[in-house]
């Protein structure tokens, strides 16, 4: 009623948009969403096609750039210059893939290898007690270092930059995938999975691609109301 344009903002991970989102995003002006992926599973679930604008999340080139300081992981773990170093930084649930990336760290590799696996808690659940419980059921563990707290971006970019690889299983990666393309900025190569809206700007390149299969997507882990037909 006073002229001002309602603007809606958000992304989806899997090919459908969930149905409650259908209504809300048809009852205003535009719906702005950061990749054509995202996009598409709106097309899918029925939004107006003329509402809805791409606009892809940017990076902060002042910290995310391949100068500047490496983080010491020392930190965290003994290690020696010539450690190979995976970093991880995300939520640690099942639709980042976390499980999936501890299952082959620890099947990959043992305590001979001079490897290892940095992981960013990136959310409020712990995965302390699962790597725990690897390590003592192991035998011979891969070195962890489990990162968790508020860190500033300066030391962020600096952990970026001094992975070897950074590595990211996901199943669902938010509609955009940030994390993955400020490591790739950082001069970090990535190991990702080969589906979704990350693949609009990883490129073989600065990326390894880990192949996948398209799968329906598992209702039990779900936090809002999915589409039946969606697929991760």
């Amino acid at each position: 009623e006073d002229g001002r344009k309602k603007v809606l903002m958000m992304s989806c991970e899997g090919s459908y948009a969930p149905p409650s989102w259908v209504g809300i995003a048809n009852s205003v002006d535009k719906v702005l969403t950061p990749s054509t992926y995202s996009k598409t599973a709106f097309l899918n679930a029925g939004i107006d096609e003329k509402k809805i604008h791409v606009v892809p999340h940017g990076v902060d080139h002042h910290y995310f750039n391949p100068e500047g300081s490496n983080y010491d992981w020392g930190n965290f773990t003994a290690i020696d210059q010539d450690t190979f170093v995976f970093f991880s930084m995300a939520a640690f649930d099942y639709r980042k893939g976390i499980d999936i990336l501890l299952d082959v760290f620890f099947e990959t590799f043992t305590a001979k290898d001079n490897v290892v696996l940095a992981l960013k808690n990136n959310s409020f659940q712990s995965i302390f007690p699962d790597i725990d419980r690897r390590i003592r059921t192991h035998g011979c563990a891969p070195k962890v270092a489990l990162v968790e707290g508020e860190f500033p971006m300066e030391t962020i970019a600096s952990m970026m930059r001094s992975a070897h690889a950074g590595i990211f299983p996901y199943r669902g990666e938010g509609g955009f995938g940030l994390v993955p393309l400020e490591m790739i900025a950082c001069g970090t190569p990535v190991i990702i999975s080969n589906y979704g809206a990350p693949l609009e700007y990883a490129t073989e390149q600065s990326s390894w691609f880990i192949p996948g299969d398209e799968i329906k997507m598992d209702m039990t882990n779900r936090f809002y109301d999915e589409d039946s037909r969606s697929t991760w």
